[in-house]
């Protein structure tokens, strides 16, 4: 179960930079930008890293979609997941695609049966205030027509804005929205509770993300490294 949250915490971490047609000021793309995230236990020992590279940006009648290759490495610069995820602005909200953070190795505990996503993807609107709540998102991966049912069901809950906050990370320091929301992972191993903070920049998004547990002691976190520009 670590392993899961590890990927979809490097997911969530995605930042961007760049130039848009869309006005949204927390997500700007460009075509060949690199990003790289650092993950840390909650002892501040590394546990891994993510790189995330924008391979492609279509423009659309209400902003653009993009399509983003993340590849999340542990500390033994081994490959834990890989793969393309979409993004998506539309009129100024960015919404993710959470189906994309489920690891290929994973999708073989279903073996060849038939599965089916549904999804609720998580938005971020273009303005942000203290106190605002914002919209719950989901992901849940289920068989169809097998004798045996088989899930992965991923809600976040209790999205809402807290406020403002500096945050220093090995790239700089930043002026940031500070994010908060409840992740709950029910999978065939039983059911998880994390709790969860994002903190988003204009132009670079998250540029730091932290993981709780349900008695608030922190497990990981993840901070902006660097920015490599095509």
């Amino acid at each position: 179960m670590k392993k899961y949250f590890l990927i979809f915490g490097a997911f969530l971490a995605l930042p961007f930079a760049g130039r848009s047609q869309c006005n949204n000021p927390f997500y700007e793309f460009k075509e060949g930008t690199r990003i790289f995230m650092q993950n840390f236990n909650g002892d501040n020992e590394i546990q891994g890293r993510s790189e995330t590279y924008v391979k492609q940006v279509d423009k659309t009648a209400n902003g653009y979609k993009a399509t983003i290759a993340l590849k999340v490495y542990n500390k033994d610069n081994e490959i834990l997941s890989e793969g393309d995820y979409g993004m998506e602005c539309d009129n100024g909200t960015v919404k993710m695609d959470l189906s994309g953070f489920v690891p290929a190795k994973s999708l073989m505990a279903f073996g060849n049966m038939e599965i089916k996503m549904e999804m609720t993807e998580m938005e971020i609107p273009s303005n942000l205030r203290a106190g605002q709540k914002l919209k719950d998102a989901s992901l849940k991966i289920s068989t169809v027509n097998s004798p045996i049912t088989l899930s992965l069901q991923v809600d976040m809950k209790n999205r809402q804005v807290v406020g403002k906050e500096t945050v220093q990370t090995p790239a700089g320091s930043f002026e940031c929205y500070k994010l908060t929301y409840d992740m709950v992972m029910d999978f065939m191993m039983g059911s998880t509770t994390m709790k969860n903070v994002q903190y988003l920049t204009e132009k670079l998004g998250a540029v730091r993300t932290e993981t709780y547990d349900s008695e608030g002691k922190l497990l990981n976190y993840t901070v902006l490294e660097k920015v490599e520009y095509p």
